[in-house]
């Protein structure tokens, strides 16, 4: 802090109040460099809850405030920092019930977590190139990743046992897997690659049933609705594909703006769609067709998620942060600030207000709104 490095600062005081929850000078210290940093509304969070403590300790004393000292706090604050991967972690995945959090990494690993205490629960090993995507079953018994190995490993939740891998020397991708989702019955699996073709799995046979036809340029996301019932997928080319998820039928072709994808979501119901380039996020209505833009980043916007009603979306940003936006206002209601790097992955919940973010600083953030 005394040599101005605000950030490590940051990290160092967490990892401190972490360890002991109670100690009132690390909270102060963050505080300030949180304030240094521009972060206003995390050092009044910092400041309240040294005082607080205090005053717990000694009840007649009056904490002196300062202007930036008496604002209001945000209602969303981390829950749990999860520590464990070597590298950065690239994507994230949250049962329905919201019990379970799966992270894929560039360390080559997945981890599950138990979402309310933190705790880690396995380490899956078994890809030896970087995992890029993730995915949950929706009965939440599998777990699927894709990696730049070119291939898809089914694992078992209850024992984090390798089940067995889609693709080989004759068939499935032959670049590095971007996206992998399940069906809603847990029969079949879609897949998305840099190979610029989409595939549909049976699961239970490991065979492929449907390769799309390729698309002109390496497909870089894969997102499915809620609802199971479509999904969509882009990347550098013109256009946005969505397709049923039994079939692979083409629904939709939706041509986009100049620009490579970098994130891609759908709502609850199927209907509306969050993209992102560069530093602007765009969202689409699938039956009218009307946009509207969320503006206030100023760096690039790296991964979208909606909340279970579709009222809500987060995102990650390579600045650092996790921001909150209001879809009904198209406000930016809150930004998270505690990561220390570019944020990659975040994932909502299913059944309450809380949100998962995985970071270039190897670390995912656990996220509550009190």
């Amino acid at each position: 802090l005394k040599k101005h490095r605000y950030g490590a600062a940051i990290e160092s005081f967490s990892i401190a109040v972490e360890i002991n929850p109670t100690y009132i000078e690390a909270y102060k210290h963050r505080s300030q460099a949180y304030y240094k940093r521009g972060y206003e509304q995390q050092a009044a969070i910092d400041f309240k809850k040294a005082a607080a403590l205090e005053q717990k300790n000694e009840p007649s004393t009056t904490v002196e405030t300062d202007d930036w000292q008496t604002k209001s706090a945000p209602s969303w604050q981390c829950q749990h920092t999860l520590r464990g991967h070597t590298g950065t972690v690239s994507t994230l995945a949250m049962s329905r019930d919201g019990t379970l959090l799966v992270s894929g990494s560039f360390d080559k690993t997945l981890k599950v977590w138990h979402v309310k205490t933190g705790r880690l629960l396995k380490t899956l090993t078994g890809h030896y190139q970087k995992i890029y995507c993730t995915a949950l079953s929706w009965d939440g018994k599998l777990i699927a990743s894709g990696s730049a190995d070119k291939r898809i490993k089914i694992w078992e939740v209850r024992t984090g046992k390798l089940l067995y891998s889609l693709g080989g020397l004759f068939s499935g991708h032959t670049d590095s897997v971007t996206g992998v989702a399940f069906s809603q019955d847990g029969h079949s699996l879609v897949s998305t690659s840099l190979d610029k073709t989409v595939r549909l799995w049976q699961l239970l046979s490991g065979k492929e049933l449907v390769v799309c036809k390729k698309s002109s340029e390496p497909i870089l996301l894969l997102s499915m609705s809620w609802n199971g019932c479509v999904f969509v997928y882009g990347g550098q080319d013109s256009l946005l594909r969505i397709r049923q998820v039994k079939t692979g039928k083409l629904i939709k072709s939706i041509k986009k703006e100049r620009g490579s994808l970098l994130s891609i979501a759908i709502d609850g119901q199927g209907t509306s769609m969050a993209t992102s380039r560069s530093k602007q996020i765009t969202l689409s209505n699938f039956t009218n067709q009307e946009t509207y833009r969320l503006e206030g980043y100023n760096d690039v916007v790296n991964s979208l998620a909606f909340n279970a009603d579709g009222q809500r979306l987060v995102s990650g940003g390579q600045d650092g942060t996790v921001r909150l936006w209001n879809l009904s206002t198209q406000e930016n209601t809150k930004t998270l600030v505690e990561h220390q790097s570019s944020v990659y992955a975040v994932v909502y919940s299913p059944i309450d207000n809380l949100i998962a973010s995985g970071s270039a600083d190897k670390t995912i953030k656990i996220w509550k709104e009190l």
